[in-house]
């Protein structure tokens, strides 16, 4: 007997939070992108710092506010350990690819993009989730954008106002594969102190040209992973242009052009043109 969607959230977080050892839960409420910017906010307040019951029985408002035109986020509460770690932007066959490697739940956020919540052997805070999934993403998988340990995921089940299409559970992790082992664990080093994510291991002395090469070089792989990974050239451009306008301003489309043709001449590939 198929199973309602009601069934499918609710059987979904109570896996997730059994599974990634999760005690409380984030919800995000974005409005309609079609309504003016004016109206456009993101709604975290009241539902912050929710336990699973509480999550559940919020799960009918939610539905209620998804069917007036809102986009339905959640994450494990941000300032909590979790045993999982987040991937954004995946393309079908990658986020395949990553739940027949690791145990993870695949969520089909719009036509062949993924969000992967790929389960750990260890509960991570938040900073040490942002290193892991920085490491995953700096070899090209996953979006540059959302690597932050505190980022949302959509949730299942609803619709996605902003693409036009349903939010749709793919896969659950199957019990036979292993977990993923973050690098503190495989080389059985301590983890290292927190500091601030969003400055990416910026070492003492170190000046402002050293991030930028840190920032170039990250980007270079995520380029070079996302075309071997099958994504096209114009989307990869599209993504890197996103990602590297705050820091890059009107030079941003010029940069990832450059790089991605770059990119393409290393892979044996025709230029980019666009």
């Amino acid at each position: 007997m198929r199973k309602s969607i009601a069934e499918i959230q609710s059987n979904f977080l109570t896996e997730f939070c059994r599974l990634a050892k999760v005690d409380q839960l984030d919800f995000g409420l974005a409005k309609n992108p079609a309504d003016p910017p004016e109206q456009w906010k993101f709604v975290q307040r009241p539902y912050r710092h929710l336990f699973l019951d509480d999550a559940l029985r919020f799960l009918p408002h939610l539905r209620a506010r998804s069917v007036r035109g809102a986009d339905v986020y959640f994450r494990p509460h941000a300032n909590d350990p979790a045993s999982v770690i987040f991937l954004d932007d995946l393309p079908r066959k990658v986020a395949a690819a990553v739940s027949l490697k690791y145990q993870a739940w695949v969520i089909e956020t719009s036509h062949n993009s993924c969000h992967a919540w790929i389960l750990t052997d260890k509960p991570l805070d938040q900073h040490e989730r942002y290193k892991e999934q920085k490491k995953i993403i700096q070899m090209g998988v996953g979006d540059p954008g959302s690597v932050s340990g505190e980022h949302f995921g959509r949730m299942p089940g609803f619709k996605s106002h902003k693409r036009r299409c349903w939010v749709n559970l793919i896969s659950s992790p199957n019990p036979n594969l292993p977990r993923y082992q973050p690098a503190n664990t495989r080389a059985g080093q301590p983890t290292e102190g927190k500091s601030n994510p969003h400055h990416l291991h910026r070492r003492k002395g170190r000046g402002r040209g050293s991030s930028i090469r840190d920032e170039s070089a990250s980007e270079w792989g995520y380029v070079m992973g996302q075309l071997e990974n099958g994504v096209t050239p114009e989307q990869v451009l599209q993504n890197l242009v996103e990602h590297c306008r705050p820091r890059r301003g009107h030079d941003a489309e010029r940069y990832a052009r450059r790089t991605i043709s770059a990119a393409l001449k290393k892979l044996g590939r025709s230029k980019l043109n666009l």
